[in-house]
């Protein structure tokens, strides 16, 4: 008997261990892209999320039924939060997508540099790539987190409690149900 609760408290030791490296790894690679990315990104998803529902606070706001105030003119790009914010579609904080490009242009033997803005497009991909992938590490740490802690209280509970609970709760039905 002995040597049967020392194995389960060692099987049950491990799967907690193996839970917490899981739970680490998700906060780990949101700090680690943190630290690759360089813009705050472990509170990215919450920066977006507030950014939505200031979107939706000025579509609530709006008098006329479907007039929103901030779709005037050249602004009528919906390109994510930034758009739904009443900013212009180049502007990212932390995704630019417009830059100045340098060129260099060889005519009659004679080098001409020219300027030009040039459009990042592929950030606009990326910003939505890595507003997913925020969501998914949050979602992912969450539900490791839940369900170890859901884990761990079922393991520590002794396995007569809730049976003791079920059991009675079945015996005054039965009898609820007879008279």
């Amino acid at each position: 008997m002995y040597l049967l609760t020392d194995l389960l408290a060692h099987l049950i030791s491990g799967y907690m261990a193996v839970k917490l490296m899981y739970l680490a790894n998700a906060v780990g690679q949101l700090f680690l892209l943190d630290a690759f990315l360089k813009i705050d990104y472990h509170l990215y998803g919450v920066h977006v999320v507030e950014q939505l529902i200031r979107g939706q606070e000025l579509l609530q706001t709006s008098g006329e039924r479907g007039h929103l105030p901030w779709k005037t003119g050249s602004d009528r790009h919906w390109i994510g939060a930034d758009s739904i914010r009443g900013q212009d579609w180049s502007h990212s904080e932390r995704f630019p997508r417009v830059t100045l490009c340098e060129f260099e242009v060889r005519h009659q033997s004679r080098v001409h540099q020219y300027v030009v803005q040039c459009a990042l497009t592929i950030n606009l991909f990326n910003e939505k790539l890595f507003i997913f992938v925020w969501f998914w590490y949050v979602f992912l740490a969450l539900i490791t987190t839940v369900n170890s802690l859901r884990w761990l209280f079922r393991s520590l509970l002794p396995p007569s409690a809730g049976t003791c609970c079920d059991a009675r709760a079945r015996a005054t039905a039965r009898t609820t149900t007879h008279v």
